[in-house]
């Protein structure tokens, strides 16, 4: 499957950005998350797959409960740092 990704990040508070992945036909598949980690430096937590919309077998997926604005039922945790929260009415929650 061929994807794309939006070129422009969004701030959605806490230091937290996310941009959109999207399947060739421009259908949203889910984004992509940054951070800063506890050190201050910029962390590119990775992809945020929406459940039940794309064909990527084996790879978790997080629940929408809402596309706009964005609410992510299922909790984000960055495999690389720790970094963890919720995206909730389009704006990032720490835990």
């Amino acid at each position: 499957m061929k994807a794309n990704v939006s070129a422009d990040w969004t701030d959605i508070g806490f230091g937290v950005d996310i941009r959109d992945f999207l399947d060739a036909r421009g259908h949203k598949l889910g984004i992509f998350e940054r951070h800063f980690n506890n050190t201050g430096e910029r962390c590119q937590g990775g992809a945020i797959l929406f459940d039940g919309i794309n064909q990527f077998d084996g790879y978790p997926q997080w629940d929408v409960v809402s596309f706009d604005p964005l609410t992510i039922k299922t909790e984000i945790k960055c495999s690389r740092c720790g970094h963890r929260g919720w995206i909730h009415h389009g704006k990032w929650v720490s835990r």
